[in-house]
């Protein structure tokens, strides 16, 4: 189809090939979750980077910026699972659990 000076194509497939190649809030909210039972207190740049790592990866395939993982961790934190404190540079999120323990 063509729009003005652009060329425009649309995606005619199944709605759930499209949703399996994204990951879902439920996906992303697994990713955080698991880093942090590993290492908790973590920032957002931690997590971001363990998240891109070999034994997270294929959890981990939508919380590549720290958006998508602010926005995670917000929603997490407001479940009461996780906490979040102002750190240098950005937040530091932990399980409730572990707050107050040494890293």
């Amino acid at each position: 189809m063509r729009v003005g000076a652009h060329e425009v194509y649309r995606f005619h497939g199944p709605e759930e090939d499209l949703r399996s190649m994204t990951a879902t809030s439920a996906d992303r909210q697994a990713c955080v979750l698991k880093i942090l039972r590993k290492e908790s207190p973590a920032s957002t740049k931690r997590i971001i980077e363990l998240a891109s790592t070999v034994e997270f990866q294929e959890i981990c395939r939508d919380c590549r910026s720290g958006i998508e993982v602010y926005e995670t961790a917000l929603k997490l934190q407001q479940t009461g699972m996780i906490t979040r404190t102002p750190g240098k540079g950005g937040f530091v999120w932990a399980l409730v659990e572990q707050v107050g323990h040494a890293p």
